[in-house]
């Protein structure tokens, strides 16, 4: 999906459909799959990639289930001190493009988490920028909570 969307090719309903439930099944969005993936001992996906999927959401104009939304949000709060400055950006940028506000404790919680990381002294400054112009949009928008 990723890859769609760094082109900005506009799957067919039916790739569109398989592409979802693919991500579905990759970030584990039912409870049975992702008990019986840590049973076996396989890692979950990289944070990098939860973001990268909400990115290409946004670019392709996908609003996915509420389901696979409030999962990969919680799979991104869950390690909110390891989430790099791009992937902050990314995600927020996604859920504002989205017009999928989250609960505002997910927010603040990811905001607070961020603050006196040496990581965001370094970062570039378009990341400080789509995080603030995300949370700006996410809070004038009357979207969805999840």
């Amino acid at each position: 999906m990723w890859a769609l969307a760094v082109f900005q090719v506009r799957p067919s309903n039916e790739l569109l459909s398989f592409l979802l439930i693919r991500l579905q099944s990759r970030f584990g969005a039912h409870t049975h799959i992702l008990a019986a993936a840590a049973a076996a001992g396989v890692s979950a996906p990289p944070l990098q990639d939860v973001a990268n999927a909400m990115w290409a959401l946004a670019v392709l104009q996908v609003r996915p289930s509420n389901e696979l939304l409030s999962f990969l949000l919680i799979r991104l709060q869950s390690h909110f001190g390891a989430l790099k400055p791009r992937e902050v950006a990314t995600t927020l940028w996604a859920l504002s493009q989205l017009q999928a506000v989250p609960p505002s404790s997910w927010l603040q919680e990811c905001l607070l988490r961020q603050v006196g990381r040496q990581q965001w002294q370094d970062t570039q400054p378009r990341h400080w920028a789509m995080c603030l112009t995300a949370c700006a949009h996410l809070k004038q928008v009357r979207g969805e909570r999840l």
